[in-house]
């Protein structure tokens, strides 16, 4: 019997957790109408990749020792860094915009 560790049902849940945002927010809201919508889904997407290989290991074996495996681990972890810094982007230029639309109307 495997003993069960705080990693890896930490890794599940948040794997899990992460879905079920991201089908929840895809439900509740078009997310794809804004781009801040548009920021905030593509992150949680981005996490779901970088989480799926240990989810897939650790429910299912998935023998994660393959070279490709490497290579697909590092860029899921550089899309991640890649979105968070487009998601900065985003923001700043819609309260850019903001700031203009309300100095505008003054």
């Amino acid at each position: 019997m495997t003993a069960v560790s705080f990693d890896h049902v930490s890794a599940i849940v948040a794997f899990f957790s992460t879905l079920t945002f991201l089908v929840g927010y895809s439900l509740l809201a078009p997310w794809w109408r804004s781009p801040v919508g548009r920021a905030v889904a593509s992150l949680d997407m981005a996490l779901l990749l970088a989480l799926l290989p240990s989810a897939l290991h650790l429910l299912f074996g998935l023998n994660v020792s393959y070279p490709w495996f490497a290579w697909y681990y590092g860029g899921s972890l550089f899309l991640v860094s890649a979105i968070t810094l487009w998601r900065l982007a985003v923001i700043w230029v819609v309260q850019h915009d903001a700031l203009v639309a309300r100095d505008d109307g003054d």
